[in-house]
């Protein structure tokens, strides 16, 4: 099979809620583990002969907060005139803020969301309700305002995912002009999706009443440049997988291979 060519701008790894780009653990000062949020993928798209750059952003910040935090990274790190955005899951929503309200478009060729909850999560609503607020008033009653405060500031991203602000944020964040989107969601059979996100999974299932990846539903990752679905939950969308039905089902490397077209065609037009 003919591999695809690589673009010629380099990609932009964006992470999701929680996420990090890579972070060293050393093992009894003898050696090191390196862990990457996108589990492979830099290489493999290196190995294609592309330039990879992999943001990393304040991990549960609001969208705004995230955005800026991209805009830095990239000023300081990618050299290159133009390049391509690849955001997973909530870097998706960071990536359009800052394609449209940071001047992100005038160097950005593309962006290509992963399970991008373009339309919120009802889950967000959950978290929200249901554990912030309540640890909110406990720390409001037994220490300073201080420590409510930076709870808030922790844990921004909850409020923005909710579906009722993300209806905002799309009313303030139209697609820049002059950058080509792209959308995909994941679609897992139940035999393929982790054990940690069934309950999830199910949850936001009755919620949202559609398929989902365990964390993001299907109708709320489709946006501009909707490419469809693919078998992987939530977490084998960035090379993470666990078990062998996972592994069968779907193959990140070759899903990654599967974006270049796309970008290759944002070059050309």
């Amino acid at each position: 099979m003919m591999l695809p060519v690589a673009p010629r701008h380099p990609i932009v790894l964006v992470h999701g809620l929680g996420g990090f780009d890579c972070v060293r653990i050393e093992l009894l000062r003898l050696y090191s583990v390196q862990i990457e949020y996108f589990n492979g993928i830099a290489d493999r798209l290196r190995a294609r002969g592309a330039t990879v750059h992999t943001a990393a952003l304040p991990p549960g910040g609001a969208i705004a907060e995230r955005a800026e935090a991209l805009r830095r990274f990239i000023d300081a790190n990618v050299r290159e005139p133009k390049f391509h955005l690849v955001a997973h899951s909530m870097g998706g929503l960071d990536s359009r803020h800052y394609l449209t309200a940071l001047s992100g478009a005038e160097r950005a060729v593309s962006l290509t969301t992963l399970a991008t909850p373009h339309h919120g999560s009802a889950l967000a609503d959950l978290t929200t309700l249901h554990l912030i607020e309540p640890v909110a008033r406990l720390l409001g009653k037994f220490g300073p305002q201080q420590w409510v405060e930076e709870l808030y500031r922790q844990t921004a991203a909850h409020s923005d995912l909710r579906p009722a602000s993300c209806a905002e944020f799309n009313a303030r964040t139209p697609n820049a002009p002059g950058v080509a989107y792209y959308s995909w969601a994941g679609e897992p059979p139940n035999a393929a999706l982790h054990g940690l996100l069934q309950l999830p999974g199910a949850v936001l299932a009755r919620l949202e009443d559609g398929p989902n990846d365990g964390l993001v539903s299907v109708g709320s990752a489709k946006w501009s440049g909707w490419r469809g679905t693919v078998p992987a939950d939530h977490i084998s969308l960035v090379g993470w997988q666990f078990t062998r039905a996972a592994r069968d089902r779907f193959d990140p490397a070759a899903f990654y291979d599967k974006l270049i077209p796309d970008l290759l065609a944002a070059e050309a037009g």
